[in-house]
């Protein structure tokens, strides 16, 4: 890590911290991190590689995993984060249902199960929501819906 700023985050209305860090020798291009707290709890709303663009989270792999994961067990949960008024509950679970799930065989323990994803993009009601999410006025919002709608998602291993 090389840098770790905190302050009020106008597009999110709310106070957000940003880590900075460089890749290390074969790691992924993972230039900045952005996470909020609220609720006593910390958020990740995003990932960014060096050119700013989004970079996926990878469940799949508990050593590959950025951040943590959102408040939710259950694919009502994820809802009620998509739902919410508050822009850092809908990127949490946007973060994470945009992410790689399913590992190859053989991987090493996750963080999260694969199982939550699969009942949350099986739940019509938060494909709905994602979709809706893809014309949110928030430009990282919208990327982060639109990234939950397409793509791999199997990580393809370290």
């Amino acid at each position: 890590m090389r840098w770790v700023g905190h302050y009020y985050f106008p597009m999110l209305a709310t106070e957000a911290i940003e880590v900075r860090t460089a890749p290390v020798v074969n790691g992924r291009d993972i230039a900045r991190q952005f996470y909020s707290i609220g609720a006593d709890r910390l958020r990740l709303l995003r990932i960014e590689n060096r050119a700013g663009a989004l970079v996926r989270n990878h469940y799949a792999w508990s050593t590959y995993a950025v951040g943590v994961p959102p408040e939710a067990s259950t694919a009502a949960e994820l809802s009620a984060l998509l739902a919410s008024p508050d822009p850092s509950d809908i990127l949490s679970a946007l973060v994470f249902l945009a992410g790689f799930h399913e590992p190859e065989p053989g991987a090493p323990p996750r963080r999260h199960s694969p199982a939550l994803f699969r009942d949350a993009m099986a739940d019509l009601r938060v494909r709905i929501q994602i979709d809706t999410l893809t014309r949110h006025e928030l430009p990282w919002i919208r990327e982060a819906a639109a990234a939950a709608t397409t793509g791999e998602r199997t990580f393809p291993g370290p």
